[in-house]
């Protein structure tokens, strides 16, 4: 399958040229303008982007800038003057450019930083993959530990992990891994409290040194992820998840709490629909949420209000959604538990909502086999395959 390759130019000659020298060795779309060229990226994932220097409105330079923020795995190659040399050399020491070629080139030129750049693109999603898999496994004993741990709030991170893939792609953040891993690990740091502190979280039996740990529980989650290669960002949205937008009128001066835009969007986010969640948790109707949410002052980025408000709206509940009675036997990774899964003590193992992995499955499937839970659970229907 041929590599797909973007050429954006406002010369319709350069466009043609480039082409018809191209068109044999990739799947080749052009672009007028940088405007064009976005929305193009927005609908196809693209390998190599090579984009003129000077176009009407957004130059290449920009264009570049942003495609590296919204398809990092994009490679990006900017044809550009000799008067330009500063600008392009600077871009590509800030990784907006892979490569840059001076006009006049030939088309032939460009074929063969095409094909450099589409074997860089391989490495870094053959990189990307390897990583993935690697973390995703590491971190699913990680999760998998915290559902044995703590059932319902790995239900609730469940949920706002789905808000925060929403949300991030409604900004355009690119790949929104980041932002859901994030608050899939939000509360990670409750691994490291005694099960009798977790258990007790929500009464008020708990001693202040106990509270206090609660407290700690962002700091811990990140002090452990910072351990992990290639999760710092994800470990400084979990260490500043519980941080305002607002400081604190009670931090005292010299205090090194970050507000406003010095906090990571991933936490402020994450802050947000943290506390969105718990709001419907608590039984809030969807429809007064966000008023709830903006009457709190100074709690939230004002423009993740808005967006919120744009992507994130009212849904059916899932009560309207047909459920199946099925025996734990039959159950397959990916099936969403309608309602909670109880022992026979009448202790929580598993919360409604939540999507079944080989973990869930096996603990299920253990229980179920000494007689400790009902061998049926209930799950909402599969959806219907398109034929």
């Amino acid at each position: 399958m041929k590599e797909a390759v973007l050429c954006v130019d406002d010369d319709p000659n350069v466009r043609s040229a480039l082409r018809r020298v191209l068109r044999t060795r990739y799947a080749i779309d052009v672009a007028s303008s940088a405007q064009e060229a976005l929305e193009r990226v927005g609908q196809q994932a693209y390998a190599v982007v090579v984009s003129d220097m000077y176009m009407p409105g957004m130059d290449g330079v920009e264009l570049l800038r942003q495609l590296q923020r919204v398809a990092p795995e994009c490679v990006r190659i900017m044809l550009t003057g000799q008067a330009d040399l500063a600008l392009a050399i600077r871009a590509v020491h800030e990784d907006a450019v892979f490569r840059f070629l001076t006009k006049p080139t030939a088309p032939e030129q460009v074929a063969q930083a095409i094909e450099a750049g589409v074997r860089q693109h391989r490495l870094l999603t053959a990189e990307k993959e390897v990583l993935e898999n690697t973390l995703n496994g590491a971190l699913s004993v990680l999760t998998d530990a915290l559902a044995a741990l703590a059932p319902d709030v790995y239900g609730r991170a469940q949920e706002i992990r789905a808000a925060m893939g929403k949300l991030a792609r409604h900004l355009l953040l690119g790949d929104p891994y980041v932002y859901e891993l994030a608050a899939m690990l939000a509360p990670i740091g409750m691994l490291t409290l005694p099960a009798s502190v977790v258990s007790r979280r929500a009464t008020a039996a708990l001693r202040p040194d106990e509270r206090e740990l609660l407290e700690r529980v962002p700091e811990m989650g990140a002090a452990l992820l910072e351990r992990i290669p290639r999760l710092g960002e994800v470990a400084a949205i979990v260490r500043h998840q519980a941080r305002a937008w607002e400081p604190s009128p009670l931090a005292t001066k010299g205090d090194d709490e970050p507000a406003h835009e010095h906090l990571p969007l991933g936490a402020r986010m994450l802050h947000l629909l943290a506390d969105r969640q718990a709001l419907l948790d608590g039984g809030t109707p969807a429809s007064v949420v966000l008023d709830t949410l903006r009457a709190r002052r100074g709690a939230y980025d004002p423009k993740l209000l808005a967006a919120v408000a744009s992507c994130l709206v009212a849904e059916p509940s899932q009560g309207e959604r047909a459920v199946q009675r099925v025996h734990v036997s039959r159950l397959r990774v990916g099936r969403v538990l309608a309602s909670p899964v109880l022992t026979r003590d009448r202790q929580l193992l598993l919360a409604a909502g939540n999507v079944l992995t080989q973990t869930t499955l096996l603990r299920l499937d253990n229980f179920a086999h000494v007689g400790a839970i009902d061998a049926f659970v209930h799950v909402y229907a599969e959806e219907p395959r398109a034929s």
